[in-house]
């Protein structure tokens, strides 16, 4: 690839980027992960781009402990994670893996609209008017 190529696919990642921070965060910030214990999950762990970076994130933040969960990873990236994080849970390695669809009898992909409305749901359930009052006693 060119240079200009590069940096034309770089231009259109950030912009991308901030589109979902826009439409899935509404300009929120991240919570704060800072010495607390962070569970990243993934629907499986191909080239294991995004998961890297979202472990190199919480890192950066101060996670006090990381673990990684998946469904689904070649053994060469599984092992990478061991290295990197605390605790790895994956499910399945197969021998011949290249993408992660094929360990899935359908692979939809997700909209915006279902992503939002599954993060509409569980701020729903989080709140203390939707717990029952043993756990609102826990966490107090």
């Amino acid at each position: 690839m060119s240079q200009e190529d590069i940096d034309r696919a770089v231009r259109e990642q950030k912009k991308e980027i901030e589109r979902r921070i826009k439409i899935l965060r509404k300009g929120e910030p991240l919570p704060a992960i800072k010495s607390r214990i962070v569970i990243i999950v993934d629907d499986g762990i191909a080239t294991g781009a995004t998961i890297f970076a979202a472990i190199k994130m919480c890192k950066n933040q101060g996670a006090a402990k990381i673990i990684v969960g998946s469904p689904v990873s070649g053994i060469d990236k599984m092992n990478q994670l061991k290295k990197l994080v605390d605790e790895v849970v994956i499910l399945e390695t197969p021998d011949l893996f290249h993408a992660v669809s094929q360990a899935y009898e359908s692979f939809p992909t997700v909209s915006d609209d279902e992503a939002l409305a599954l993060l509409e749901k569980w701020k729903k359930e989080k709140s203390p008017r939707s717990r029952p009052q043993e756990m609102q006693e826990i966490n107090q």
